[in-house]
């Protein structure tokens, strides 16, 4: 039996890497909400429905600056900026494109203002829908998803000033969402405005400039380019992400009382290590709680795991997301994923220590309750006007136990407090030394 399994693992191998590829080219874009949604039908490519920046043809508000529009139904639209003051730039916070939407956005006039500005939102364009840029426009501080099947063009019909072909980014992450996810670049001068300005995860392709040689039109992977396409070797040799991902998603367990921040990569390069980042009700205050080394180089899937154990007792809505870091320092974030965690019930009476207070005598603790407490484990510190113990978790109460034998001559006189956590409970018990 051995032997057939040994002469058949190489085909069942390649039977599961099949598989796990089209588990990855299904993939979709987080969710992105809107705030107002275009209700016109389509058009088609020869007369595409035209979009107004005034209420008509919404079914809520236009967009406001940080408003996310959405376009649904197969066909063509096409959204004109242009006149009015400022240069008639449409600021928006983003996009969502779903399947079989066509969307061009462009201006009415050969102006020195962008089209648009796409600040600090999202944008997804879904399985067989066409985002394409035609004129000078800025994003900043945007995640752009491509779903399969996806394409984003940045292209632009050249004017006398040539800034019609300007197209900045700033703080912008693009996620292709496998080989058939598509960018495509056309006469358009790229302008990157900061080292982090922009990065491109998902490129299927390889390194396609020669000592920074720019190529002369071309295909690498899922992206491509014309000959008039100015900085793509700057794109793609300096910006795209070192790790590809495949998932990244977490989980709350409310017996145990923690999380588990689950990722995995299909290949890595240069990638030095993963930084886990949380914040609480809301996503202005990150901080690192974990690190996990990286593989540094593989050609291969790859998963990983966090457990973030320290979670705050009052709970609420947990965000979470990676800084990946690369051996030369630079870095880039995943997307951001939350949990919502409830907050810890404060109880009195469950247990209790003795003898207290305590002349000297090992100090133990016993279960008063056992309704409200379920052999879950059980984390506690020491809390005392001059220290506070670090944090220790154990499964039973016999293991606390053996754990204060060890601990409490260290503890220094006076009132202190032993903070036992269990479930989503705590306590909390002075003690007098």
């Amino acid at each position: 039996m051995y032997n057939y399994i040994k002469y058949f693992y190489p085909f069942i191998l390649i039977i599961m890497l099949l598989a796990f590829s089209q588990i990855a080219e299904a993939q979709q874009c987080a969710n992105c909400s809107a705030t107002t949604s275009n209700t016109q039908v389509a058009g088609t490519l020869a007369s595409p429905r035209a979009v107004s920046n005034t209420n008509s043809g919404w079914n809520s508000n236009f967009p406001s600056n940080n408003g996310i529009a959405r376009f649904f139904g197969v066909g063509f639209y096409r959204w004109v900026a242009g006149g009015g003051t400022g240069g008639g730039t449409v600021r928006i916070g983003g996009l969502i494109l779903e399947e079989g939407v066509t969307l061009i956005l462009d201006r009415s006039n050969n102006s020195t203002f962008e089209a648009f500005d796409i600040i600090g939102g999202c944008i997804i364009v879904k399985n067989n829908a066409v985002l394409d840029f035609r004129y000078f426009t800025a994003l900043e501080s945007v995640d752009i998803c491509v779903e399969a099947g996806g394409k984003v063009i940045f292209d632009s019909r050249r004017g006398g000033d040539g800034l019609r072909d300007d197209f900045t980014f700033e703080d912008v992450v693009i996620n292709l969402q496998g080989p058939t996810a598509t960018l495509e670049f056309g006469d358009a001068d790229l302008k990157i405005l900061a080292e982090d300005g922009l990065a491109i995860n998902g490129w299927t392709g390889e390194n396609i400039c020669s000592n920074d040689t720019p190529p002369i039109g071309g295909v690498s992977g899922n992206i491509s380019w014309s000959n008039g396409t100015v900085n793509i070797c700057d794109l793609l040799n300096g910006r795209v992400l070192p790790v590809e991902w495949i998932y990244l998603n977490s989980d709350f367990n409310d017996k145990e009382r923690l999380s588990k921040i689950k990722w995995a990569t299909a290949k890595e390069w240069e990638n030095s290590h993963f930084e886990i980042e949380r914040s609480v009700d809301g996503i202005n205050d990150f901080k690192k709680v974990g690190e996990v080394q990286g593989m540094g180089w593989k050609d291969s899937v790859t998963e990983y795991s966090f457990l973030d154990k320290n979670l705050p007792l009052t709970g609420g809505n947990i965000f979470y997301r990676l800084k990946q870091v690369d051996f030369n320092g630079k870095y880039s974030y995943s997307k951001v994923v939350s949990l919502k965690v409830p907050g810890i019930q404060s109880t009195k009476g469950v247990w209790r220590a003795y003898p207290n207070p305590t002349q000297g005598e090992q100090l133990k603790v016993n279960l008063l309750d056992k309704s409200l407490y379920d052999n879950e484990p059980i984390t506690f510190r020491i809390i005392h006007p001059s220290f506070i113990s670090k944090t220790i978790t154990v499964e039973t109460e016999n293991a606390l136990n053996d754990y204060l034998v060890q601990i409490f001559p260290s503890i220094p006189s006076g009132v202190f407090v032993l903070e036992m956590a269990w479930g989503q409970k705590i306590e909390h018990i002075k003690v007098m030394k």
